[in-house]
């Protein structure tokens, strides 16, 4: 799978939350003692559970989830094309569809 760069991710994550306000809320409200009772840093849980709401968003919209994530990541249409061409790829790699 192609790797977005962390400022890519950083990016995805920081318009996803931009426009969705409840996603954002339910994620502030995480608390230490939650990720305390799961045995997790606060921020890894957060950003777990932030890859969630992502996808779930994703879903409920008809997109799928990588191609969500890469279309708020990517700079342009190009770089987009970029990485789902680069996914494909990879897909075949792995299925040895060559």
């Amino acid at each position: 799978m192609p790797k977005l760069t962390p400022a890519q991710i950083q990016k995805a994550h920081r318009l996803f939350l931009i426009e969705n306000r409840g996603a954002a809320i339910r994620i502030s409200c995480i608390s230490q003692t939650e990720a305390d009772a799961l045995g997790m840093e606060l921020a890894d849980l957060q950003e777990s559970r932030l890859i969630e709401e992502m996808d779930a968003y994703a879903r409920s919209k008809g997109f799928d989830p990588l191609e969500y994530r890469f279309s708020l990541a990517a700079a342009d249409r190009a770089e987009f094309d970029a990485l789902m061409a680069s996914h494909k790829a990879e897909q075949k790699r792995i299925l040895d569809l060559d």
